[in-house]
Formats: structure tokens, sequence, C-alpha cells
């Protein structure tokens, strides 16, 4: 699996909207959840949207909540400059200010860089599993979430992959009971909590992970227990192996790739 988030979304940008529908039902699902909760809102202000991607949904999300300002960030430059482009040529969202910013959420310098305000709203499908450390990144998220600001996330959630843990390195996903406990070190309050389990199907074993490349998900964070050759370099060998094993052996059979996705609505009291 390639190492970079911001190399493989990247090299994704022509594909991913032929292969992201887990993506765009988990969004759906949880636009719905938020504004179940945000209709009591007269006067949002400021949204920060955490993995934006193309920018598609953040539109979206714009004439839904009519902020003031629309701050959505992406690791991936090639997805910022399309999410540019789309917004410039899509029609005008009344009063609505974009801004879409290449950086890393992972830094804490990007948490220092974005624009001195609080935001009511923060949101964020299917990104926060590229954080190296949940709890710290619910920290900076804390810092610039307002008081009574709603916190709208997914999140893939332990089992996620589970095909896969025996053929390739996989990056690990937080279990959903570890989950709430981060909350209750933030004081965090859960509106609404949902799981919810899918499944694709595939033809053979190569469009299952021609699947993953498609949606830029092939990334690998790492886990600390790289195996090193003599020139101190990651040695790929052994996955390979197991790889070239697993495509040979594949006699195209139907093949399955589960997700199990945790969609959660926090306040911050």
């Amino acid at each position: 699996m390639l190492k970079s988030p911001r190399i493989s979304f990247s090299a994704a940008k022509d594909s991913y909207h032929q292969h992201d529908q887990v993506q765009r039902k988990v969004d759906e699902n949880l636009k719905n959840m938020a504004c179940q909760h945000l209709e009591q809102y007269q006067n949002i202000q400021h949204i920060l949207e955490l993995g934006c991607g193309d920018g598609v949904a953040s539109i979206d999300i714009a004439k839904r909540l009519m902020p003031l300002t629309y701050d959505a960030v992406d690791i991936a430059d090639a997805l910022i400059d399309r999410a540019r482009e789309i917004t410039v040529d899509s029609s005008p969202i009344s009063r609505c200010n974009f801004n879409f910013i290449q950086g890393d959420f992972n830094q804490s310098f990007f948490w220092q860089a974005l624009p001195q305000k609080k935001y009511d709203v923060i949101y964020s499908n299917m990104a926060l599993q590229w954080s190296h450390c949940l709890q710290r990144l619910f920290k900076y998220i804390d810092q610039v979430l307002a008081v009574n600001g709603m916190f709208v996330f997914s999140i893939p959630l332990d089992g996620t992959f589970e095909e896969l843990k025996k053929i390739v390195r996989i990056n690990k996903f937080t279990a959903h009971h570890e989950m709430q406990s981060l909350f209750k070190l933030l004081n965090w309050q859960y509106l609404s909590i949902d799981k919810q389990s899918i499944q694709l199907e595939f033809f053979n074993r190569l469009t299952q992970l021609k699947h993953l490349k498609s949606t830029g998900v092939n990334s690998f964070l790492g886990d600390g227990k790289e195996e090193k050759n003599g020139k101190g370099r990651k040695s790929k060998k052994p996955e390979m192996k197991s790889l070239w094993r697993y495509l040979h052996n594949d006699n195209d059979q139907m093949t399955t790739l589960s997700y199990e996705i945790g969609l959660y609505v926090i306040t911050k009291g």
C-alpha cells in the first residue's frame, strides 16, 4: 500500500466518483442526522470541514445550512484545486464565503494557521481515520469549536476491511467503545450515534483491490512494526508475496469488502 494519503487521494481524483458509493451513502445519512439537530439553529456563521475532497459535498452542506464562511480542508493538492474550480463554476451560494485549504490536520501548525474564529459546526465524512492520534486531533477540534457548537463526523471503525487483514497491511481502526471514551475525556455530549455495516461485492479479488486504489484508501499510516532490511529501508517482500498468492488463487470467485462505520453528532457544552 502507498504510504502517503496525500499521494493516493491525488492519484484517485479522476476515479473517485465512480467508486465512492459507500462514502456517498454515509455522507447523506450523516447530513440528515446533523440537520435534525441543526433545524433549531437560526444563525450558523462558521463551518469547518475536515477532508473535503473535491468540494462537491461541501457545496451541498453550504446550501443546506447557509453559513457566512465555509473553511474546507483536504490534504490532497489535486482535490483542493478541483474544489476551487467547482466552487467558481457552480451557481453562487448566497452570502457564503468559501475558503478551500490544502493542509494536514495531523499537524499542530495547521491548527495554528486557521482563521482566528470559533466554528459553529465542524463536519467530516470518513476522513478522520487518517489521524495519527485521534485523542490529540479531538483536542485540536475542541479548541476551535464554539460553545454549544456541533461536531458531526463519520469514521470507519474496527472491522473495516476485515477480509484483507491477513493479506496486506491495513490501518488500525478505532472501536466504537473507544470512541465513546474519547468523548468523555473532553466532556462532549453526543446528540446522535449510529453504526452502519456496509458490504460491497466484487467479481474477483483484483476488482476488490482496484476499488481501494480508485477511492484513494490504499495508504498505510504505519504501525511501528515494519521490518527493515540491511540498508534501513522498509522491506515489502513479505506483503508482496502474500498479495501475489491472494491474487493468484483468485479463481474469479465473488468476494466482498466490509465497512463498519460510526456516525456521530456531538455537542460541546
